[in-house]
């Protein structure tokens, strides 16, 4: 199972790096804008349209299968505090569940919007800009799919006892920036 685990990594690897390079994409069109429109007088045209529709959508949606890999969600634990590893691993295998039916329902529908904006040739226009917009419906299919694979995965793991194998691809922004202080010897902190 580690080399699914290892694929599964690899594919929100490059979900990651896409999501990465958008985020850099997004920043240099901004600034051009800013820079455009005070500096030379000229803006571009339809830089909101790109950032909302193309640049923030591929960032929230390429990176649900990453989110899920890495269990990042938000949690509440309210009752898992007070269980036992067995129940725990039940509350673990339900949320998987319901995650897993969430996401498969999300990236059916959210497939067939993208499949009918496609054919109809979806696009904004804003100045005499015409943009087209049906690509950007596909990273919501992608996104869910990515994060109903992870589930399932993840799902399929629990019930076999086995390890994930995911891997780490170099820097966590899941991980604390820094580490907690060290509390004093009475108990009472700093």
């Amino acid at each position: 199972m580690s080399l699914i685990g290892r694929t599964i990594s690899g594919l929100n690897g490059l979900a990651t790096a896409i999501c990465a390079a958008v985020v850099l994409l997004l920043v240099f069109h901004v600034t051009l804008e800013v820079v455009m429109r005070y500096v030379v007088g000229m803006p571009l045209k339809g830089t909101i349209q790109f950032v909302s529709l193309y640049y923030m959508t591929a960032i929230t949606f390429l990176a649900l299968g990453v989110v899920e890999q890495r269990d990042s969600h938000v949690v509440v634990e309210v009752l898992s505090n007070t269980l036992g590893p067995r129940g725990l691993a039940v509350c673990v295998a339900i949320g998987l569940v319901l995650s897993a039916a969430t996401a498969a329902g999300l990236a059916w529908r959210t497939w067939g919007e993208a499949m009918k904006q496609f054919r109809g040739g979806a696009f904004v226009m804003e100045g005499g800009f015409v943009l087209p917009t049906w690509p950007t419906y596909f990273f919501l299919p992608v996104g869910f799919g990515l994060m109903l694979i992870v589930a399932l995965y993840r799902l399929g793991c629990l019930a076999t006892g086995r390890p994930t194998g995911f891997v780490t691809h170099g820097f966590d922004p899941g991980a604390p920036v820094f580490d907690d202080p060290p509390a004093a010897a009475d108990g009472k902190g700093r």
